[in-house]
């Protein structure tokens, strides 16, 4: 049993919950589904497709990912129970110092890089990353989080695995998802630029704008 604390974020079908257990009095940060949104065409696969990711990676102890202890259900909500994270995540901290500095940015950077590859070996693609999904654990390496719009690829012998989705946070989707084209793990490499972009500048405008003009420019060129 937990006892819910407070909200620590907010999405369009869940939260996330700051839990005790009442069993040894630890926090956790647990994660709530409604029901009823999981009923909903477009939310049941990214439901199942993070429970899935997630056992994969809680079973493998994957390096600067999150662990999965339980999962539960009510009449009316699914839930997951993770690792709670007291350090905050990369955007609270951007937010607060403004931008880090290069020796900063290289240690975050090299442990972000290790997780999203390690993904990719297991043919997962993350789909969103930016700094509200990157938590500071209370040894102070990341771990990257949010497994909702998580993809598992399935590699064959002919060609690297795609998808065509459109998702994850428009500041930082690739060129190829914004145009509606298939894609591969590479969009998860353009996110990881974005992040490397933010962490140093602190901000990401500039890249939007010329991405954006980019985007304009190839939709102009097609049509």
């Amino acid at each position: 049993n937990f006892d819910f604390l407070h909200v620590l974020g907010t999405g369009r079908f869940a939260k996330v919950y700051l839990a005790r257990r009442e069993a040894d009095s630890k926090l956790y940060a647990v994660k709530s589904v409604r029901k009823r949104a999981v009923l909903d065409e477009y939310c049941t696969p990214h439901v199942r497709s993070e429970q899935a990711c997630l056992k994969m990676v809680t079973e493998l102890l994957a390096p600067f990912l999150p662990r999965l202890h339980w999962s539960f259900q009510d009449e009316e909500r699914l839930y997951m129970a993770m690792d709670f994270y007291p350090g905050g995540d990369l955007l609270t901290h951007l937010t607060r110092d403004g931008y880090f500095n290069t020796e900063r940015c290289v240690f975050y950077a090299s442990e972000i890089a290790e997780a999203v590859s390690y993904l990719h070996s297991l043919g997962i693609v993350h789909r969103d990353l930016k700094p509200d999904n990157i938590m500071i654990a209370d040894d102070g390496h990341i771990v990257l989080t949010d497994f909702g719009l998580a993809k598992m690829l399935f590699f064959s012998d002919e060609e690297i695995p795609k998808t065509g989705s459109c998702c994850g946070t428009r500041e930082y989707q690739a060129p190829e998802m914004l145009l509606g084209w298939s894609y591969d793990f590479s969009v998860d490499c353009w996110g990881f630029g974005l992040l490397l972009y933010t962490m140093h500048y602190g901000r990401v405008s500039f890249i939007i704008r010329a991405m954006r003009l980019m985007v304009h420019v190839l939709l102009s060129t097609r049509s």
